[in-house]
C-alpha cells in the first residue's frame, strides 16, 4: 500500500531536476515539503510502521525522486546544508530526513543531531 502511495508523491516526469522544483534550505522545510506533497496518506501509513521500515521502503522511491530532483548528488543548498552538518553522502542525506519526517508524523523527538551523527560521510 505505501509503496501505491508513494508513487502518487512523485511527480509524473523524469528525475531530472528542473527549474520548476523547489529545493528545501533547511530540514524544516523537508519535512514541510514532504507533508505538502504527499499529505494525510503518507502520515497514516507512517504511524503504522516501525521507523526502519518506513525509511527502507521511501528509500528507493520518493527518497530516489528526493535525491535526483533536490539535488543532493550535486552541490544545491539543501547538499551545502547537510555538507555543513558532516553528512554529504546523497543516501544518508535521504535518510535523515525521511526518519526526521517519521519521527515528525509519529509524534517522536526528532533528535536531529543524533541523525546527523549516525548518518555521517
Amino acid at each position: 500500500m505505501l509503496s501505491f502511495l508513494l508513487s502518487s508523491c512523485e511527480p509524473k516526469h523524469s528525475y531530472k531536476p528542473t527549474p520548476a522544483i523547489y529545493i528545501p534550505k533547511d530540514i524544516l522545510e523537508c519535512i514541510a515539503q514532504i507533508d505538502i506533497s504527499c499529505g494525510d496518506e503518507l502520515r497514516k501509513e507512517a504511524n503504522h510502521m516501525s521507523e526502519d521500515d518506513f525509511t527502507a521502503i521511501t528509500h528507493a522511491s520518493y527518497g530516489m525522486w528526493i535525491r535526483n530532483n533536490w539535488g543532493l548528488w550535486k552541490g544545491s543548498r539543501l547538499k551545502q546544508y547537510f555538507s555543513s552538518r558532516g553528512v554529504s553522502f546523497a543516501e544518508n542525506i535521504s535518510n535523515v530526513i525521511f526518519a526526521s519526517y517519521y519521527r515528525y508524523v509519529t509524534g517522536k523527538k526528532i533528535n536531529f543531531g543524533e541523525l546527523l551523527k549516525n548518518n555521517q560521510g
